[in-house]
């Protein structure tokens, strides 16, 4: 079974939906360091990486690149639930291979 969350994802004057697809890692606030595990869920205040969807192509960088274009907030109905930087970017390869895996 998969869920994912709905959320809208501002970068900087851009609004667009997304999809929060999979968490990937937990890292720990005090050593920095990534869990091998999956997290199921995230607690209020904990640090996840994850890998989120957006519907249309939208211009953004990763943080280490272009800090201003390497921010994100996501808001639910008014509210925020996440701020984040972008580490990496899925490339078109990425694209094609899901695209064919998925045929």
């Amino acid at each position: 079974m998969e869920c994912r969350l709905l959320s809208t994802t501002h970068l900087n004057f851009y609004l667009q939906e997304c999809a929060i697809v999979e968490l990937t890692s937990e890292i720990d606030k005090k050593t920095g360091k990534r869990s091998k595990k999956k997290p199921m869920f995230v607690k209020s205040g904990g640090v996840v990486t994850c890998i989120i969807e957006v519907e249309q192509n939208i211009c953004v960088e990763t943080f280490d690149v272009c800090p201003q274009l390497g921010r994100f907030t996501l808001r639910d109905e008014g509210k925020t639930i996440g701020i984040g930087k972008i580490l990496r970017l899925a490339t078109l390869k990425d694209d094609e291979t899901s695209k064919k895996s998925a045929d």
